[in-house]
């Protein structure tokens, strides 16, 4: 379900509407909103007397008559995250060269990461990768295709990686084949395994997990 907001000539905000099919042109809310301290907290304590829980969709309905309240149109990239699916294919987005430059390469809107020191990827003489994403520290002695792997991934050889997140430290040994997989960090997928999600529905592995 989208929030859609309508503003008028002045760019004053006049409406907020829910939608469940969002195609189409419409002014769609990110769910940003600017406004001082003390004007959120005496929201919020209205709020809690209605028992209200979505601040887009049940608060600022409500607000759009009491206050005056400005829209400010964003014409770049841009992705709702509330599910696993959208997550992942936020993830992939980035391996697009014109969102990963518009997301990285802005210098009005920089983003700053933890330094985390580490050495440059080693790729082994059997290594392959194409159209993928890889940090600092990875070992890749298998294959990875249309993928993105955090810091300190270990990629065996004979393993085949495609479609995944594969996220800090994950460690593939040989002879693995993964599709369509998200791993959290720390995770061990052994020797032989096959493991594949599919477009649309990606497997998830938790935090720390042996499989």
């Amino acid at each position: 379900m989208s929030v859609e907001l309508t503003i008028n000539e002045e760019q004053r905000l006049t409406g907020v509407h829910m939608h469940q099919d969002s195609s189409g042109t419409l002014n769609q809310s990110l769910n940003l909103w600017v406004m001082s301290r003390a004007l959120l907290l005496n929201i919020l304590r209205d709020s809690m007397v209605y028992g209200y829980r979505s601040f887009s969709r049940e608060v600022m309905p409500q607000m759009v008559n009491r206050y005056v309240l400005m829209g400010y149109e964003f014409r770049g990239y841009a992705r709702s995250i509330t599910t696993l699916n959208e997550y992942f294919q936020a993830n992939m987005d980035v391996l697009n060269s014109q969102v990963r430059g518009e997301l990285f390469e802005n210098n009005n809107y920089p983003i700053f990461t933890r330094v985390r020191d580490s050495e440059p990827t080693l790729y082994g003489p059997e290594a392959q990768a194409k159209n993928s994403l890889v940090s600092d520290g990875c070992v890749i002695r298998g294959t990875v295709e249309n993928s993105i792997l955090f810091r300190g991934v270990r990629v065996d050889e004979g393993a085949v990686v495609r479609n995944c997140i594969l996220l800090n430290d994950t460690i593939v040994e040989s002879d693995v084949s993964m599709n369509y997989v998200i791993t959290e960090k720390n995770v061990v997928i052994q020797r032989g395994r096959n493991i594949g999600g599919c477009e649309g529905y990606p497997f998830f592995i938790g935090w720390k997990q042996i499989v």
